[in-house]
């Protein structure tokens, strides 16, 4: 697929994503940050994508690197060190490339599936906890007041608790065993 072709792919996919969630991509005064974060994780997606859609590279590679970029930014975050806590902001910010790309790549390569979809909300799931214990690490670090650790795994413990996540979850875990409803999913 050329590179142009992959960028109207990924940019129609976006704007259909976000305008269901009554998001304008393309409206610069009322979305300033989605506007032009946006365009960034897209093009460097697109570039991604562009170079590995003719290799062995599958998508499911892309979202566990994803994951492993949120435990890498967390593990940088709580040492301590001010120039490892900056590369551990870094690939927080950034990881969102590798997000983006996993679901590009499987559309260009046609191998989309609901295990790809389910790691990707995994990847999410793994980045945001990574972050929260990182930022309860950190700040304990730098304050030695408990009550960080104390509230780092207080909201970590009220997020596990979530029952709409875990009902979320269970449903897609019994959707993948379920091979009659894959089969009739890919009819």
């Amino acid at each position: 697929m050329k590179y142009l072709d992959i960028r109207k792919l990924s940019y129609k996919t976006d704007r259909k994503a976000l305008r269901s969630i009554n998001i304008d991509m393309d409206d610069w005064l009322r979305f300033p940050y989605v506007y032009l974060k946006v365009r960034f994780y897209i093009e460097f997606s697109c570039i991604i994508v562009f170079f590995l859609q003719y290799t062995r590279v599958k998508p499911n590679w892309i979202t566990i690197l994803y994951a492993l970029a949120g435990i890498t930014g967390g593990i940088l975050l709580s040492t301590g060190e001010n120039n490892l806590i900056i590369v551990g902001v870094l690939i927080f910010s950034f990881k969102i490339i590798l997000d983006a790309a996993d679901g590009l790549l499987a559309r260009v390569k046609k191998k989309s599936s609901s295990l790809g979809a389910m790691l990707d909300v995994w990847g999410g799931l793994v980045g945001e906890y990574s972050f929260l214990v990182g930022l309860g690490v950190y700040l304990f670090n730098a304050t030695v007041q408990i009550h960080f650790l104390y509230l780092m795994l207080l909201i970590i413990l009220i997020k596990t608790l979530d029952i709409r996540n875990y009902t979320y979850n269970y449903l897609m875990y019994s959707i993948y065993k379920n091979k009659n409803f894959i089969k009739n999913f890919k009819n």
